[in-house]
């Protein structure tokens, strides 16, 4: 071969060697070819523009990274959306499961044309995964509008829960009232179910808007409600709760519902839960679900139903016997130390009623005196052990002040757990 054909050959395979820098194409997979098909179709479907390629990666991260799955349930279901929504979306300040570098202002909006704003056709199920691109983006002061498109009672459900929940998880305070208002009038199921979940973080105002769902027929608004009452625990639902329960065991078991309930921790749950382990051992609910109620019986009261009745195995008969044995005997116990702790108060407050009458007379003796040692009637030893008789019944009205307020204290300590 000679020179020149040899260096024709070195300067091809130079040519062929391709450098980092200098890639004229770059051919995609067929993942990312259908993934763009898929989502120039659905931008036609809901008339919207086509999503840029830096979104749609980011949003590819959030499915990839297991967020947004739910746990168990049709995506019709309370079960479903309340997991995401209780472990995946409404969280403040947590780190986003997908890259946040090449965010930009202009996305807000883009983001928010997958909920239906502007032009853009309302989606058939809400796209959480929007919640989570829209919180970084106002975490990182990009998402400006978000308020005032949560305000803005035009804008489509989902375009307000989506700015709602952004901003929550942005850190910013939960815009209960927002909600409140968009279910008043509310007709689509699933935006009902999400809004009723999403009131867990509503606070006391948000107690009459989810007390009056929960009486609902359908048996996922009326879990969404009980979903919504879990931090709130306002009296007034135990009941309620009770009944709905009652109202829809002979179907699919409302284990939230249940979880509502054992939530409370206190006496008139333990009652109820008691009364439901009754009914189904005398059989007016459904034994299926004996396993669960157990369950939520055995939290509520801080105990071990196998352990108590002494079996290695579960059998929910014997279970549930030992159960309402146990709780029977701790019913007598706290009736009893109720009745204990009133009858020691009731006892403290005449005591102090009489104390507090002896200080009144001694502190009048002892003026008396001073005065008749003025006109040199009396001596000053005289006054002075008066004094100091007024000085000690006047240290034990203070004790007796105090013992009464720790037994007072106790007693409404106890009948709030009754309560």
């Amino acid at each position: 071969m000679n020179v020149r054909a040899t260096i024709a050959l070195v300067f091809l395979g130079l040519m062929a060697i391709e450098l980092p820098a200098q890639q004229p194409f770059r051919y995609t997979s067929r993942e990312e070819d259908d993934r763009r098909r898929a989502e120039q179709q659905a931008a036609q479907l809901q008339q919207r523009p086509v999503l840029p390629e830096k979104l749609l990666e980011k949003l590819d991260q959030i499915r990839k990274s297991g967020e947004l799955s739910g746990s168990g349930g049709g995506k019709d279901t309370a079960y479903y959306h309340y997991h995401i929504l209780f472990y995946d979306v409404l969280r403040p300040n947590v780190e986003a499961p997908f890259d946040t570098q090449g965010l930009r202002p202009e996305m807000t909006s883009q983001v928010l044309s997958l909920c239906g704003l502007g032009d853009a056709k309302p989606p058939q199920r809400f796209p959480y995964e929007t919640v989570l691109l829209l919180g970084e983006l106002r975490k990182n002061k990009m998402a400006k509008e978000l308020s005032e498109l949560a305000e803005d009672s035009s804008q489509p459900t989902a375009v307000r829960y989506a700015c709602i929940f952004a901003l929550y998880r942005a850190g910013e305070p939960f815009r209960a009232d927002l909600l409140i208002s968009i279910l008043e009038n509310e007709s689509n199921f699933e935006s009902r179910v999400i809004g009723l979940i999403a009131l867990m973080h509503g606070g006391e105002k948000s107690v009459p808007t989810l007390v009056k769902h929960l009486q609902d027929a359908n048996v996922e608004i009326a879990t969404a409600a009980a979903c919504g009452l879990y931090y709130a625990r306002p009296p007034e639902a135990v009941p309620l709760l009770d009944k709905a329960y009652r109202r829809y065991a002979h179907g699919s078991p409302p284990l939230l519902i249940l979880s509502a309930l054992e939530r409370y921790e206190n006496e008139p749950c333990r009652q109820v839960l008691a009364g439901l382990i009754r009914d189904t051992l005398d059989g007016k609910l459904p034994m299926q679900n004996m396993y669960r109620i157990l369950s939520a019986f055995e939290d509520a009261c801080d105990q071990d139903w196998q352990r108590v009745a002494g079996i290695k195995e579960f059998d929910p008969v014997v279970e549930a016997e030992a159960a309402l044995e146990w709780y029977a005997q701790h019913r007598m116990k706290w009736e009893q130390q109720q009745q204990t702790l009133l009858a020691k108060v009731v006892n403290a407050k005449v005591q102090l009623e009489v104390a507090q009458h002896v200080e009144t007379v001694r502190h009048e003796e002892y003026k008396r005196l001073l005065l008749l040692q003025g006109d040199e009637i009396v001596t000053p030893e005289m006054s002075q052990a008066a004094h100091a008789r007024w000085q000690t019944v006047k240290e034990e009205v203070a004790q007796m002040q105090q013992e009464l307020t720790q037994s007072e204290a106790q007693l409404k300590g106890l009948n709030a757990d009754g309560r």
